[in-house]
């Protein structure tokens, strides 16, 4: 509170006016010569006013100067009302200012009443100091209790006889009874202002600013969105905030959307349903112009900057999606002919301007990514954008494009640390070999002055992986992989190193140990020799001399060398006399005319190793002997087919049963048997068998 408040008062001023706000104790007033008049208006009135004039001359003021012509005079005084009460001592009277005991009348004492489920912070009942009224009475808690009766001298001394004290609301609105509410304040009107809970209806606050350290959103918001209006977005986990034209809801801080202006070359209206795929062609009004994008060339394709979220007329505005999600879309694929699921990677079409598809584009059309499927669905999808135009490799930082020209290749510069296009010549330092047209087939090899090519003679298949020498059809024989057809006195050589090499023709099937030379030929020069082997065994062995040694590699001198068992299937045909085979070291065959045999004319002779024949076999008769020497007897009869020559042993024909006998097929007339059943000889004859007996 001031103490004072100092007023010069001027001729121009006839009137004080002390504001309400203003509480003061004294206010002094200066008062020129020339002021004839000075009236005060004041509210509240219990104030000291000191007039003072301007000569240095101060009078305090009496509020009760009557003279209005003393100095002391107070002009204009407000009226004070007349306050009254029911005190003895209240000041009235003038006599006794100050209220006491006196004044209170006496009353009996009143009191909540006591109860049972009364609880405290302490979790007792009653602490020390409360105060019950019970059964007429009114007592003292002086021991801490969980609500015991107040008859209890323990925990309770009676104040004497009382009344319960009753709880009754007050009600602003009473007039009268016991809950209304007396010398109520004015409230004022509030209704321009902001309730900070609990309200019931819009607040508006017109052009003024909302200015806090935080703002909290509902997040079960009821109302509803529109244009201007964010909100809670528990779906997403962000605030919506509703944009112009009502069509799109941003979802802030999860996509970024753009206000742009249609103006396509075709003039169409761009489609919320058809989510088209834009690009920045410029700007008018402010806003970027944007056009339909499409995959085929860098113009048309590397300003490409989001999807429509909105249906945009021509020449109109409305919104673009450049990051974040569009929804509420066809997603399945069926706009676009394809299907699509989620998760798949969208990207700009080459063939349809505007267009989405989950067909990756490949050059020389351009790869742009538009995006993601985050859930396909036929009126509920959603798209994920994130375009990404990707590169020219002229746009990368570290690459020099300079003038680029057919066939030029990319490389790299150490001295300036970048890729630049050259041309393949000055990349290797020589012109390259310009290969000539290629035919089917052909091999190519040098002539001595340029790189021809022949695919009659040198013709590869490259369907078979067949090479053909001399041919140009290595498929039509039976071991394809190498066919080599060659003219008269022509072939194929292989070629020693030096005299003492040894060549091989090798079969493998393998590559450890002899698996590498199954089969083999080989050519020992130094000893001339030609070798065969199986089963990566040496097997036959013709040597410089002629000699062919089978299973054995040791030259006896011998046309034919077989260490083993020989066989001859069919003829055998000897032109040479007395060629002889060994059988043993004691007896041998010999082949051709044999002039000492008994009889002459003999073309087989059985002959021991001392000449001597045991048998002879000729073109009409054969002798059979078991005697050497002069023993040996001469072939009695030429009628004979067979002569049997033996002074100790006799003929032997076979022996079988009758059972055996008779079980012969077909017996020729003539055939001889011993039947050991009947121990008898037996001659067939036409139709049966007769025994030949004893004589």
């Amino acid at each position: 509170m001031a103490d004072n408040v100092n007023i010069i008062v001027q001729d121009t001023i006839n009137d004080i006016v002390v504001n309400a706000a203003v509480i003061v104790e004294t206010i002094d007033i200066n008062v020129q010569a020339a002021v004839d008049e000075v009236q005060i208006i004041a509210n509240p009135n219990n104030y000291v006013v000191n007039i003072n004039r301007i000569i240095g001359e101060q009078v305090q003021s009496d509020w009760d100067q009557a003279d209005d012509q003393a100095p002391d005079y107070i002009k204009n005084k407000p009226s004070i009302p007349t306050l009254t009460s029911d005190l003895t001592n209240d000041g009235e009277d003038g006599i006794n200012p100050f209220i006491t005991a006196a004044d209170v009348p006496a009353s009996l004492l009143v009191a909540l009443p006591f109860t049972t489920d009364h609880l405290t912070a302490t979790n007792n009942a009653y602490v020390i100091g409360d105060v019950v009224w019970y059964l007429g009475n009114v007592y003292r808690c002086i021991a801490n209790n969980d609500s015991i009766l107040p008859t209890s001298t323990t925990y309770w001394t009676n104040l004497g006889a009382g009344n319960p004290l009753v709880a009754q609301p007050s009600n602003w609105n009473a007039t009268s009874g016991n809950n209304q509410i007396l010398n109520k304040p004015t409230i004022p009107d509030v209704s321009g202002f902001v309730p900070y809970t609990g309200a019931t209806q819009d607040v508006d606050l017109g052009e003024f600013e909302i200015k806090a350290g935080q703002v909290e959103f509902d997040q079960t918001p009821t109302g509803t969105a529109g244009v201007g209006v964010m909100r809670w977005n528990d779906s997403d986990g962000t605030v919506d905030l509703g944009l112009k034209g009502g069509n799109v809801t941003l979802q802030i801080g999860q996509e970024s959307v753009l206000r742009v202006v249609n103006k396509t070359a075709t003039n169409v209206n761009l489609l919320e349903a058809n989510y088209q795929a834009v690009r920045v062609t410029g700007a008018q009004g402010q806003r970027l112009k944007i056009d339909l994008a499409v995959a085929t060339n860098d113009l048309l394709s590397a300003e490409t900057i989001g999807l429509v979220t909105e249906t945009i007329n021509n020449n109109q505005e409305g919104f673009i999606t450049t990051s974040g999600l569009v929804r509420g879309i066809n997603t399945t694929g069926g706009l676009q002919g394809e299907t699509w699921a989620d998760g798949d990677i969208l990207y700009l079409s080459p063939t349809t301007a505007g267009r989405a598809t989950k067909v990756k584009p490949v050059a020389p059309n351009h790869l742009i990514i538009l995006g993601y499927v985050i859930h396909a669905h036929i009126t509920q999808g959603s798209i994920f954008v994130k375009v990404d135009n990707g590169y020219e490799i002229s746009e990368l930082h570290d690459v020099k494009i300079t003038t680029p020209a057919n066939n030029n290749v990319l490389a790299y510069t150490l001295a300036t640390d970048i890729w630049e296009n050259k041309t393949i010549n000055t990349v290797i330092g020589y012109t390259p070999f310009q290969l000539p047209a290629l035919t089917s087939g052909s091999v190519l090899f040098s002539n001595g002055t340029t790189i021809a090519q022949d695919n009659a003679n040198l013709f590869w298949d490259d369907t078979n992986n067949r090479l053909g020498i001399g041919t140009n059809n290595p498929s039509a024989y039976y071991a394809k992989k190498l066919v080599i057809a060659t003219p008269d006195e022509d072939g194929v050589t292989i070629l020693a190193n030096t005299v003492s090499s040894t060549n091989y023709l090798a079969f493998a099937d393998g590559v450890t140990g002899n698996e590498a030379f199954r089969g083999y030929v080989s050519y020992k020069h130094q000893t001339d020799q030609l070798t065969f082997g199986s089963a990566g065994t040496l097997r036959m062995t013709l040597t410089s001399g002629g000699n062919l040694l089978i299973n054995t590699t040791t030259d006896a001198g011998f046309k034919l060398d077989v260490n083993g068992t020989a066989r001859v299937s069919g003829a055998l045909s000897v032109t040479n006399s007395g060629i002889g085979m060994n059988y043993d070291t004691g007896v041998g065959v010999l082949l051709g005319a044999v002039t000492n045999a008994p009889g002459g004319g003999w073309k087989v002779s059985l002959i021991d190793n001392g000449n001597n024949i045991y048998g002879a076999f000729g073109s009409s008769s054969s002798i059979l002997s078991d005697r050497s020497g002069a023993g040996r007897a001469a072939l009695t009869g030429t009628s004979a087919v067979l002569e049997l020559q033996s002074t100790t042993r006799g003929f032997l024909p076979p022996r079988m049963t009758t059972t055996q006998k008779n079980a012969i097929v077909t017996p020729a007339a003539g055939l001889v048997v011993y039947d050991t059943t009947l121990a008898k000889l037996c001659v067939r004859t036409a139709s049966a068998w007769e025994t030949i007996t004893s004589i």
